[in-house]
């Protein structure tokens, strides 16, 4: 009996155990540091961001003490989405707004119009846009049936009914006696 062998081996295996257990704890130490690191830096970020944040809102609040709600704006639209608007009845007024005198006139005309207790929806497009730029053509169109067809020369209300063309009015003038 190698009693001295057996002695040797079971030495070897327990220190090969506390080896074994030190380097997964070695490993486990190391990414609950690496974790402590991680959470360290967002934090840091956090209290940045927070303190940014706090500084440029105060300079806001004090700016502005009246705190009004903002107020989306529904009555300009785009040319393509005239056929989609969501009542049944509705007027889209088409018009160059970077024409100073043409934008005064309306403006008041349409102000006046809102004011009326019968008055349908009425929501404007500007054709001066970079986005209804398609919609402005040589000749126009009196019938379109879709937004691909529209096709608008000069100032134009159209009447809409249920998604279509019911009433076509061109010119300054026809607009704003209809209007008025």
């Amino acid at each position: 009996m190698n009693l001295g062998g057996i002695m040797a081996k079971s030495n070897k295996k327990r220190i090969d155990k506390q080896i074994d257990y030190a380097s997964g704890r070695q490993e486990w130490v190391k990414g609950l540091i690496i974790i402590l690191v991680v959470i360290g830096i967002l934090s840091i970020f956090f209290l940045i961001t927070v303190h940014i944040t706090n500084n440029s809102s105060d300079t806001t609040i004090s700016d502005n003490k009246d705190n009004t709600e903002a107020v989306i704006q529904y009555e300009e639209i785009l040319a393509g989405s005239s056929f989609s608007m969501n009542e049944d009845s509705y007027l889209v007024l088409y018009y160059d707004k970077s024409d100073s005198d043409l934008s005064s006139e309306f403006s008041s005309v349409v102000s006046s119009y809102n004011n009326k207790d019968d008055a349908l929806a009425l929501y404007s497009v500007d054709m001066d846009s970079a986005f209804n730029k398609d919609y402005v053509k040589e000749q126009s169109n009196t019938s379109p049936k879709s937004a691909s067809e529209l096709s608008i020369v000069g100032p134009t209300l159209i009447k809409f009914d249920k998604g279509n063309v019911s009433e076509y009015i061109e010119g300054k003038d026809a607009i704003l006696s209809y209007l008025s």
